[in-house]
């Protein structure tokens, strides 16, 4: 199975539903705001970093008690994009998806390479 849901609620039920039925999963972790393609790694969400999804996830994985499961992420710190007209009072946030074309071509050669 290779995970790219939004919401952290439903790659939890749905890596909680691979593994009653003993299907191995691939999940993705966020790519917003990254630019570095070459900053992903495929690892074990237990040994991943930076990745605020991956923080979120490895909390609710350890209540479900998921000792293991293989993600995409990347190493690459989030940027913070702030509109010029908007700096001088608030910080706006925006997303930049310019590296979720690797990130998906990861998640996809995963299961093909490693079976």
């Amino acid at each position: 199975m290779v995970d790219a849901i939004d919401t952290v609620t439903g790659k939890i039920n749905l890596v909680l539903q691979c593994r009653d039925r003993n299907i191995p999963i691939i999940c993705s972790m966020g790519a917003g705001n990254k630019l570095d393609p070459t900053k992903f790694e495929v690892a074990d969400i237990y040994k991943t970093s930076v990745d605020p999804i991956a923080r979120v996830m490895r909390k609710k994985l350890k209540e479900n008690r998921v000792k293991k499961l293989k993600v995409v992420y990347s190493k690459e710190k989030p940027l913070t994009i702030v509109r010029a007209a908007a700096a001088r009072t608030a910080s706006v946030r925006r997303e930049v998806h310019a590296t979720a074309i690797s990130g998906g071509q990861c998640r996809a050669a995963f299961p093909l390479c490693h079976r």
